[in-house]
């Protein structure tokens, strides 16, 4: 019979279920193929076309009866119902009656199936008893199959090396016999089993393989399986952008092609992904919802993993009764399934959230580190050892199993925490350039991490998450080289710039985070209220954030990740950044501040040499200081009359203090007219041109630039717009009565090149393209729990920090006429950010911000005397500086004249950089 005849005879059958002109073998076997086919792109559509072929076939009995049986069990057994699977193999191996091959292949399937109702005894059984069936009938090419499949039943128990030895075994013959699919199975689950030995190249390597034979043959799902394994892989070697991408696109073909059981897998690791990110509050809702999802498919050992995560990342935020619940389900769950090397991660986690105890906390880590050796998980076995060692429990002899174990040489934060901890067990010993060899090779494989994520806040999580090393280079190295500690400083508050998404970025992935960006902004207007109803202060505040805010900003967060393009590149070399450091010193002083611990460093670049000047307390003496600032500040806003004021005495007491105890020391010559700031922390919020040092402010001597870092000056200092649009937007500017006043000005300086929009929109803000000047005047927002959504406000809502990466412009100059508008927010191993910097590395020059609440008239005066000079030709430095001392004439409190600095390229000179 030809293939047409055979396809019409086949539909027919399925359809009525009558039999015409071909044999009961034939039409079975051609049935099977029919939903083999359709099972490679879903799941789904097999399982419905096997369900009508075992409904037409009842009635026949024989081999269509047979065949529909295993063709249903089969449909089952991949999308994940491994029960209904086990019964229609059962029935079917019992219509197999005395066919040994039949009954073979049934046994041979039945080795995954109870091996995912965790019944192992009975999966070694069927894998025996298929095993001496094939062999007794020289059945080489199932017998190699059931290799594969005894090898998941090892694999899936964690005996990871003897599971590699049958998946080799079986490759050999299919290759040989030149079985590309099966050779491909064999590639793959050989390549699973390589990652969980660190043996990451071969893995790629075979991944790859079996990938591009499944694509070939049009095994759409096989292949989704491959590139699930890769994604597992990217994870673990700090590939993370490239892990999370290729996750939701896993999923994403998972859910479409039936199989639940792989979608729920792809959620899962995304929730490891998480916590090894430092995303605890993502990584506890991925791994719930993971764990319900589990539950319905009765998959206890996946639910126990899925338990295990959730209560990690609740110890991490502190839910510790969640924390032990979650714990308790997961051993108990994981002794069932009689997985040693999991019920020892159990143990780990118990040590954080069970006990507090030294003796009980030695105990699990005992009970650990012996389960982890008897299944050879050579990844927990380097965490167990880690745990040891910062917790002063065997250190030497943990420190060396740590550098014999792959894992910890081949997964970057292992990496970086192991080198750190036996550098500083090596600085112990007195062996300082030992310990700074080791310091430097954990800071350069965690940057390169760092480097590698999208730019969005994950960059920010994961350096929270690692032991930095950079901070026992910089204390380090301070008083023996100051330079190579100003670069630790440099990498260590940023691994380099953040940049808008790339060109290629797709309009629909815009357009899609765009609209959640103005939902976002809906939600935040809704919940949005003055911060009071009198007039004079350019300021707002949000009500707290709620779940329909906080769902939102995750969905942005993962579209941004989407969106992005994976960067494989490496951070700045530490080499490269001293020259760069040396270069521009050359034409400007570059004052670089550190802050550690209590103390502050100032490292001062001139001409090509670098000083350092440690202020010992520094950070406690500034932090006085700044609590009496905010008092002043405090005593302005609540002032009835702006500018008048009788603490100016006391205020200027204050700035000469700072002066004398924090710049003086600096000898910073007075004829440097021209500085560069890269303050940090606290620093960068404080008005530098209102120190007092020789009875005058800085202000008075020096034009001062602030940058987050030396690369975001080089950066800003290249952007040559060619625009000439003056772009104005009028914020929602409710009781400021000098906005409207400030706004005509500014159009009347820039006459007909200025565009005006009054009331400002959200969908009025240029998307591509250069101009001259944007300048904005209303409110403003600093969020300081995730300054990545610090916001102008518009007339239909927040304009959040997040929208300038979706613009691709270059502009020479961006006034924020607004409170706080230029206040960066920073923590502990954070790289600080804020509405400043994301204008910066959207290709902004330069930006004039404001540090704290302005006022409403010394702003307008200020603003007026900074446009009267720009638009008569000089540079952005030179007309700050003039405003700055025409408004100290009128109001001589700084809370007036030095609210506003200018951020970005350093433009007097014209400096070519």
């Amino acid at each position: 019979m030809d293939t047409s005849a055979r396809e019409k005879a086949v539909r027919r059958f399925l359809t009525s279920g009558k039999i015409t002109d071909i044999a009961d073998t034939d039409l079975a076997a051609a049935c099977e193929q029919l939903i083999q086919a359709a099972s490679r792109r879903s799941f789904k559509r097999g399982l419905r076309l096997a369900d009508r072929f075992l409904s037409r076939a009842r009635v026949h009995g024989g081999p269509l009866r047979s065949t529909a049986l295993r063709a249903v069990a089969r449909m089952n057994h991949f999308s994940g119902n491994h029960s209904a699977a086990r019964k229609y193999y059962l029935l079917a191996r019992k219509e197999a009656g005395a066919d040994p091959l039949v009954r073979g292949r049934i046994d041979r399937t039945l080795v995954d199936v109870y091996m995912y109702l965790n019944d192992f005894g009975r999966s070694a059984g069927h894998a025996r008893s298929a095993m001496a069936t094939f062999t007794r009938l020289r059945a080489d090419s199932d017998l190699a199959q059931t290799w594969v499949n005894y090898g998941n039943l090892l694999h899936r128990q964690d005996r990871h090396r003897l599971a590699e030895r049958w998946y080799r075994k079986a490759a050999t013959y299919f290759d040989k016999t030149d079985n590309q699919v099966a050779l491909a199975r064999c590639l793959y689950n050989r390549a699973n089993v390589l990652v969980q030995m660190f043996e990451f190249s071969d893995a790629e390597e075979l991944y790859c393989r079996a990938r591009s034979i499944y694509e070939k043959a049009g095994y759409e799902l096989d292949a989704c399986d491959v590139r699930y394994g890769l994604a597992w892989l990217w994870m673990l070697s700090g590939r993370f952008h490239q892990a999370l991408l290729e996750l939701s696109a896993c999923e994403t073909t998972y859910h479409h092609g039936g199989d639940p059981r792989g979608e729920t897998l792809c959620t899962l690791d995304r929730a490891e992904v998480y916590l090894t990110l430092g995303l605890y509050e993502d990584a506890r809702k991925d791994a719930a919802s993971a764990g319900r999802r589990f539950a319905k498919l009765n998959l206890r050992y996946e639910r126990a993993k899925a338990a295990l995560f959730q209560a990690q990342a609740a110890q991490s935020l502190g839910w510790s009764a969640e924390a032990s619940r979650r714990l308790q389900q997961a051993r108990a769950w994981f002794r069932a399934e009689r997985n040693e090397g999991f019920s020892g991660v159990a143990h780990l986690v118990a040590a954080d959230v069970a006990d507090t105890s030294i003796r009980a906390v030695r105990s699990h880590l005992k009970s650990a580190q012996r389960l982890f050796a008897r299944a050879r998980m050579p990844f927990w076995e380097a965490v167990c050892d880690l745990r040891r060692v910062s917790s002063n429990f065997e250190g030497s002899e943990a420190l060396s199993r740590l550098r014999a174990n792959k894992a910890a040489q081949q997964v970057p934060h292992l990496f970086a925490l192991g080198r750190t901890l036996d550098g500083d067990h090596r600085w112990q010993l007195g062996d300082m350039p030992g310990a700074q060899r080791l310091w430097r090779e954990a800071a350069n494989r965690l940057d390169d991490v760092r480097a590698q994520l999208p730019p969005v806040e994950l960059r920010n999580a994961y350096s929270r998450r690692q032991s930095s090393p950079h901070l026992r280079l910089i204390a380090s190295e301070a008083d023996r080289d100051p330079l190579t500690a100003a670069v630790w400083s440099e990498r260590y508050k940023t691994t380099g710039l953040w940049s808008p998404l790339p060109g290629a970025t797709s309009p629909a992935e815009r357009e899609r985070i765009g609209q959640s960006l103005s939902e976002l902004a809906a939600q935040v207007t809704a919940a949005a209220r003055h911060v009071s109803q009198s007039k004079g202060e350019r300021g707002w505040r949000p009500a707290g954030s709620n779940h329909a805010v906080s769902k939102l900003q995750r969905q942005i967060r993962e579209q941004f990740t989407s969106a992005s393009t994976v960067s494989l590149s490496s951070t700045d070399s530490a080499e490269m950044i001293a020259e760069q450091f040396k270069s521009v010193s050359h034409q400007l002083p570059i004052i670089q501040f550190h802050l550690q611990g209590d103390d502050i460093f100032a490292f001062v670049h001139r001409s090509g040499a670098t000083t350092v000047t440690r202020f010992d307390g520094g950070r406690l003496r500034l932090g006085q200081a700044l609590e009496q600032w905010r008092f002043i500040l405090e005593r302005q806003l609540l002032s009835p009359q702006s500018g008048k004021t009788t603490s100016i005495d006391f205020e200027l007491s204050l700035w000469q203090n700072i002066g004398e105890w924090l710049w003086r020391p600096l000898e910073i010559d007075r004829n440097s007219q021209e500085l560069l700031i890269l303050p940090e922390g606290e620093l960068a919020n404080l008005p530098w041109g209102a120190l007092i040092c020789d009875c005058e402010p800085l202000v008075s001597s020096h034009h001062v630039t602030l940058s987050p870092s030396l690369r975001h000056y080089l950066a800003a200092s290249r952007v040559q717009a060619v625009g000439t649009t003056v772009d104005v937007f009028r914020g929602a500017a409710d009781n400021l009565p000098m906005v409207d006043k400030e706004i005509a000005m500014l159009v009347d300086r820039a006459g007909s090149r200025a565009a005006v929009h009054d009331p400002g929109r959200r969908d009025q803000w240029p998307v591509s393209g250069d101009a001259e000047v944007w300048h904005y005047s209303g409110h403003a927002q600093v969020r300081e729990d995730n300054p990545f959504y610090s916001y102008l406000i518009l007339e239909d809502g927040p304009f959040f920090a997040a929208d300038f990466r979706l613009r691709r412009c270059r502009v020479n100059l961006v006034t924020l006429a607004a409170c706080r508008s230029g206040e960066e927010v920073t923590l502990p191993g954070e790289e600080s950010t804020g509405l400043v910097r994301s204008l910066l590395e959207m290709g902004a020059r330069n930006v004039v911000a404001g540090h704290w609440p302005v006022a409403d008239e010394s702003t307008a005066s200020w603003m007026q005397t900074f446009y009267d000079t720009y638009f008569s030709g000089e540079p952005v430095l030179v007309s700050a500086r003039r405003a700055a001392l025409a408004v100290r004439e009128r109001f001589p409190s700084a809370y007036h004249w030095a609210a506003f600095s200018v951020f970005g390229a350093s433009d007097i000179g014209g400096h070519d950089v």
